[in-house]
């Protein structure tokens, strides 16, 4: 029978760890953990990393193929394609990077567009814009983002034959497919 002088100690001695055994696992910001991503937006087809700034903050940037082949179906302008880059805050209402979205963006590209006469030509132009959606978690590591929203798409490149691109508003589908580093 053991005393109760050494069972004192011997429950000293095992909860003297210098941390609890759940602190090792903390880490800032936990549940937002950095991400590799695919972006597949309507113009967009493109990789990017998203780093955590806080609980329900991040920021990512990307490099991407654009493309406005969707303005001619609208009559919105002049199908343009070419290569650029993102910068895309996103806040989150959950702490966990999950959940409700919004996400400002900004995208610049060097793209080539061709006139109807056949004559092309290429320049650089940008498109801004705001998304709101919801982040699904499909696995641990795994996430999905499908959200809406609205844009500015101003790309326009000079020809021998006139200008061809596109200068409006859209509609912006987002959709993110996310790896958890």
């Amino acid at each position: 029978m053991r005393s109760p002088v050494v069972l004192a100690v011997m429950a000293w001695a095992g909860s003297s760890s210098a941390e609890p055994p759940h602190a090792a696992k903390q880490v800032p910001f936990a549940g937002n953990r950095p991400q590799v991503q695919l972006d597949l937006g309507l113009a967009v087809i493109g990789a990017g990393f998203e780093h955590p700034l806080g609980e329900h903050v991040a920021i990512q940037i990307g490099a991407q193929l654009f493309s406005t082949y969707f303005a001619p179906w609208f009559d919105a302008g002049d199908k343009v394609v070419g290569f650029g880059g993102e910068l895309r805050p996103t806040l989150f209402l959950s702490p966990h990077g999950r959940g409700v979205y919004f996400t400002p963006f900004l995208r610049v590209a060097r793209v080539t567009g061709e006139h109807e006469t056949g004559v092309t030509g290429s320049g650089v132009g940008f498109s801004t814009g705001v998304v709101a959606g919801y982040a699904f978690a499909l696995t641990k590591r795994l996430d999905l983002r499908v959200g809406a929203g609205v844009q500015y798409l101003r790309y326009l490149v000079d020809t021998l034959a006139g200008e061809v691109g596109v200068s409006t508003p859209f509609v912006a589908l987002d959709l993110v497919v996310g790896y958890r580093l």
